[in-house]
């Protein structure tokens, strides 16, 4: 029920902001020619809009200006079959909550190897999620759960996971 309801990345993303939970900017593209908002700021990524577990995503997800962009967008649309969403790209920590039964969980961080991603989006791409120990990317990406994660971890990430999923 939870992935399902999660399914649609533009419905969650509205949901999130009627609870009051920042999300970055975004634009859902039923088509290549639609135009691109104004307010959406580069660097973007550009994911297919029903898919979870990293599908579609590559480091070429992630665009800078609006050459790339309508590469990206063709690509994603075409190898997909279906929509695809445009969101303002935050380079920071990767958090993931896992939620259960309306219960956030204790949160992990995912880390990225400062020497492979150097200069590389730090992303959790399909293949650092599923290719396994073939792919180099997998080898140096790193969880940390919540006793490893360092003191500039507030809590406040819990508090606002566990309030959009009572809501949800």
């Amino acid at each position: 029920k939870a992935v399902k309801a999660c399914y649609d990345k533009a419905n969650i993303k509205r949901n999130l902001l009627k609870c009051r939970v920042n999300t970055p900017g975004f634009q859902v593209f039923e088509k290549t020619s639609q135009k691109l908002k104004a307010s959406l700021r580069f660097p973007v990524i550009i994911k297919p809009l029903f898919t979870d577990g990293g599908v579609g995503i590559t480091e070429k997800s992630v665009v800078h200006n609006k050459k790339q962009f309508k590469k990206q967008l063709k690509k994603c649309i075409s190898d997909n079959d279906q929509p695809a969403l445009a969101e303002e790209f935050i380079n920071g920590r990767d958090f993931c909550v896992p939620v259960l039964g309306g219960r956030a969980l204790p949160p992990v961080e995912c880390t990225f190897s400062k020497r492979v991603f150097k200069n590389r989006p730090k992303i959790m791409t399909y293949s650092v999620k599923w290719a396994g120990e073939k792919n180099r990317d997998y080898h140096y990406t790193y969880f940390l759960l919540r006793d490893r994660i360092n003191r500039n971890y507030s809590g406040v990430l819990d508090k606002t996971v566990r309030i959009a999923a009572e809501k949800a």
